[in-house]
């Protein structure tokens, strides 16, 4: 009886092991910010579709997943300096000028309808854009910013914290 109960347990403990799926995998830790491969994923799908360059689905394959990460950790170590994110966002009339503006690089998305299609097509939505120029429109106003305090300023420093 004792025996049938350990092997039990053993045959449960194998069917756990066998059931566990990887969700997601760290690529890097920014200051204690944990970047995904989902994120680095999202990041090279955003790019290829502003710089109007076909999806390639193999990211093993992708010779500029490198770049991409690159730019995702300098991108996340300029967040982390902006103290309050909330002041430098855009208007929403600012955003949706530059989404259009996004849309008017793509020759083919001159109608709401194919601009969903051209999203699916690199799996991604309208927030992903958005997420992804409102962080670019942080990002550019805090150096804008820095640089403007250090003009008037006797510092040499280009960055100061926003």
């Amino acid at each position: 009886m004792r025996i049938d109960r350990q092997l039990v347990l053993l045959l449960f403990a194998v069917t756990l092991c066998r059931a566990q799926v990887v969700v997601d995998r760290m690529v890097a830790v920014v200051n204690k910010h944990v970047i995904l491969e989902s994120e680095l994923d999202q990041a090279a799908r955003v790019e290829s579709l502003l710089q109007g360059k076909p999806l390639d689905n193999d990211k093993r394959d992708r010779p500029d997943t490198l770049g991409v990460l690159d730019r995702l950790i300098d991108r996340s170590l300029l967040e982390q300096q902006i103290v309050h994110p909330a002041m430098l966002d855009p208007t929403p009339e600012e955003l949706a000028a530059r989404v259009n503006e996004v849309r008017g690089k793509l020759s083919n998305a001159a109608t709401d309808e194919s601009w969903k299609t051209i999203l699916t097509g690199y799996g991604l939505t309208q927030q992903d854009i958005e997420d992804h120029l409102l962080s670019e429109f942080r990002v550019l106003r805090c150096w804008q910013m820095s640089r403007a305090r250090s003009k008037k300023s006797w510092s040499n420093s280009a960055w100061v914290t926003c």
